[in-house]
């Protein structure tokens, strides 16, 4: 037969198992939310790194069209130059063959 220590002994029990049962899904379920702000935080921060790697991207794209504008002007240049580094050459002669003319027949 139960006695009213048993009872309450058995209530004390059970209170107590109760109360542990809901701190400890108190402290799990604090936990899980605290895993799922950290996922949240890091979802955003990776999206932050997309965009900014897409910033990029279209940067360097950018970046590859004037550099190749730059490489046809630079093949441009070296052509011309080489044009205009022969026509001084040429000019350089004739200038040094009508000096070299004019000294042998101005001198008898």
């Amino acid at each position: 037969m139960l006695t009213l220590a048993h009872l309450s002994t058995r209530l004390s029990v059970n209170i107590v198992q109760h109360s542990v049962s809901s701190l400890f899904k108190i402290t799990i379920d604090a936990r899980f939310d605290k895993i799922n702000e950290r996922f949240e935080k890091t979802d955003e921060k990776l999206d932050k790194v997309t965009q900014e790697i897409n910033q990029i991207n279209v940067k360097l794209a950018t970046v590859e069209i004037k550099l190749t504008g730059l490489e046809s002007q630079v093949r441009e240049l070296g052509g011309t130059q080489k044009n205009q580094l022969w026509s001084l050459i040429v000019i350089v002669a004739g200038a040094f063959f009508g000096i070299t003319t004019k000294l042998f027949l101005s001198n008898p």
